[in-house]
């Protein structure tokens, strides 16, 4: 048997939603919703530009630190990321590979441009760095695999004794994709100081994905066919 304040609740209850119907002429004021609508829009479109000025004000701070690489490396992202806005997508676009002073082993330029219409695999390494030998294995297999697809390994060297020291480490551990010797200094400011460090550049140049420290082999093989697949 319900109590008595049980009753009260209910009543309580159907009087309150009750109240919410709406009365009998009641209609709807299109004009007044489509001027709210806009207003709502207006206010939406001024947070977006707040926004826009938030990214340039940041770029700006950090171009006088920029020699410093991690800075360097927020201000390329920042300003990726605000050409993306000023072209009314939230993706940031792929930047451009930084500019690299590398040179074979006959001391010839090695040039990125002779690589385009190619997936790259560009890989910053030394000869001390175990977890690069490790790497080598992985894309010395990339480099059979996928080298009909229009996919080529560039390994960059960053040692200051040059081809004095990389020439007998490879000779122990060859290699079938073609090894450069890079500037340290300026490699390393314009990639980032981590080593390795590797990009995949797709066909256009364009830096597609970028591995900072060691990354696994499922990673980079799923990471060269999504690019591949473009």
């Amino acid at each position: 048997m319900a109590k008595p304040e049980d009753d009260d609740v209910a009543r309580w209850a159907e009087d309150r939603l009750g109240r919410l119907a709406p009365p009998e002429n009641w209609s709807p004021n299109l004009a007044a919703n489509r001027v709210r609508m806009h207003e709502t829009l207006a206010h939406r479109r001024s947070g977006h530009h707040i926004r826009l000025i938030v990214a340039v004000a940041a770029v700006l701070l950090l171009v006088p630190l920029a020699e410093v690489p991690v800075v360097r490396a927020l201000a390329q992202r920042c300003g990726e990321w605000l050409l993306a806005v000023s072209n009314g997508s939230h993706a940031p676009m792929r930047p451009a590979v930084p500019d690299l002073t590398i040179v074979d082993a006959q001391g010839q330029p090695v040039t990125l441009s002779a690589f385009r219409g190619k997936v790259v695999l560009l890989t910053l390494w030394t000869t001390t760095c175990g977890q690069c030998e490790t790497e080598m294995s992985w894309f010395t297999n990339f480099q059979d695999a996928y080298r009909d697809q229009g996919f080529a390994v560039l390994g960059v060297a960053v040692e200051r004794d040059g081809w004095t020291r990389v020439t007998p480490y490879l000779n122990q551990r060859p290699v079938n994709y073609q090894i450069a010797i890079g500037d340290t200094d300026r490699a390393q400011s314009a990639v980032g100081p981590s080593i390795p460090t590797t990009l995949i550049l797709d066909r256009e140049g364009r830096i597609a994905v970028r591995h900072v420290g060691f990354c696994s082999r499922t990673e980079y093989q799923r990471d060269i066919q999504k690019v591949l697949a473009e």
